[in-house]
């Protein structure tokens, strides 16, 4: 099996396409360098179309950011067969965004912006889906809970104005993993275990 972590350095700011170019790449030389292997990709909320309500894994597909767009392109060269898991933003342990850094009281130069929803995930539970997910193929959905990333910031104590307004709506249905695999959403509530914040 071979992994690629699309949502890390740059879930917390969609506007920035190197990321996505960089899991793209790798993806294509893994499938190269490994042929007869299973490709798992851990790919992004944001290739959906941003419209409003949670996303299902047959919503349609409409990026509307550089990152989005080009972690769409990385599903397609994943090829038939991959395992691709959709998420948002990962927190907690071993979680390398910014929005997560900065929680965690890392200076950055994010700010939050106004309006746009995300799925939320822990680095644990993500970790436990794809255990779980092993040796099957197809597009799942993982996250804890959907949150607008000011609502985030707030509770976790992020305190610096947002920079702009965008009102995109980036949420995730989980349904398809909890029927297939009985793992439930942990919710909202780990933002006080996490953060210090209120659930």
């Amino acid at each position: 099996m071979n992994a690629i972590y699309g949502e890390g350095i740059a879930a917390a700011v969609p506007e920035d396409e190197r990321a996505g170019e960089a899991v793209k790449v790798a993806q294509s030389i893994i499938k190269g360098l490994f042929p007869g292997s299973m490709h798992v990709l851990i790919s992004s909320d944001l290739v959906y179309l941003p419209r409003g309500g949670e996303k299902s894994e047959e919503d349609a597909t409409g990026p509307a950011t550089p990152l989005g767009a080009k972690m769409l392109e990385a599903e397609a060269t994943a090829g038939e067969g991959a395992l691709i898991i959709r998420t948002g933003i990962p927190l907690g342990h071993c979680a390398p965004n910014l929005m997560d850094r900065w929680a965690a009281g890392g200076a950055t130069g994010w700010a939050p912006v106004t309006g746009r929803r995300r799925a939320f995930v822990l680095n644990r539970d993500l970790s436990t889906a794809v255990i779980r997910l092993l040796g099957r193929s197809g597009i799942y959905n993982v996250c804890d809970f959907n949150m607008a990333e000011e609502e985030f910031a707030s509770a976790a104590g992020i305190s610096r104005p947002p920079c702009r307004s965008d009102r995109s709506d980036y949420s995730l249905s989980c349904r398809k993993l909890t029927h297939e695999t009985g793992l439930e959403p942990a919710g909202r509530d780990i933002l006080g275990a996490w953060y210090g914040g209120v659930p």
